[in-house]
């Protein structure tokens, strides 16, 4: 009677699916501690939803106002001069020079500029990914923004060595990862543009703006 109870307990596993299940159970010595009740399986529970939703990347810092544009000429007013412009800047970058300083844009509406502190090491598609359809800016509102602190003081923007990042296309509508970063020792903006798809990452407490 034991043995048909015993074929019938296992009469719907092969013998590969038993052979796994002892294993599971840490093998032989495992499977015996199992049925002299040592050792107890408990139920995996469902992970709860904060548990599953990624970390998040940035948090906001503040929302800045930025007046609406006209035509904005980016080569009229990305010029290297530390001295009489009343946005000082020191350098520009080659890809800057080469893909986004031949920009015309159209007017734009006033607007609000979001700035977000980067909590963590992280390249650029990560955090394009959580600004979604918000992480584009215009060149126009990035100069705006700089115009606020042309000549280094304090403000929304990080004068401090830091980068502040902007998403930007460039003449050939490719999204470009702008930087400005406050050169204390040259006296300006240094301004610079890579490639969304470059793997480098940048570091925390960089600034990131979005619209």
């Amino acid at each position: 009677m034991t043995m048909l109870k015993d074929r019938f307990a296992m009469a719907d596993l092969t013998g590969g699916q038993m052979n796994a299940i002892v294993k599971k159970l840490g093998g032989h010595q495992g499977a015996l501690r199992f049925l002299r009740d040592e050792l107890k399986i408990v139920e995996a529970q469902p992970l709860k939803i904060d548990e599953v939703e990624p970390k998040k990347l940035l948090k906001l810092v503040t929302t800045v106002s930025v007046a609406a544009t006209k035509i904005f000429t980016a080569s009229d007013h990305f010029k290297v001069d530390t001295q009489k412009a009343a946005v000082r800047i020191c350098s520009l970058g080659d890809n800057f020079k080469e893909n986004l300083l031949g920009l015309s844009e159209g007017g734009c509406e006033a607007t609000n500029i979001k700035v977000h502190k980067l909590l963590a090491h992280s390249s650029d598609l990560p955090i394009i990914e959580e600004l979604a359809d918000k992480c584009e800016i215009r060149l126009g509102q990035f100069f705006a923004l700089l115009s606020k602190q042309g000549k280094g003081k304090k403000g929304v923007l990080l004068t401090n060595g830091k980068a502040n990042v902007a998403y930007i296309r460039g003449v050939k509508g490719i999204l470009w990862a702008v930087s400005a970063y406050w050169q204390t020792v040259s006296r300006g903006w240094l301004v610079v543009a890579v490639p969304t798809m470059d793997p480098t990452r940048w570091d925390p407490s960089y600034q990131i703006l979005s619209r």
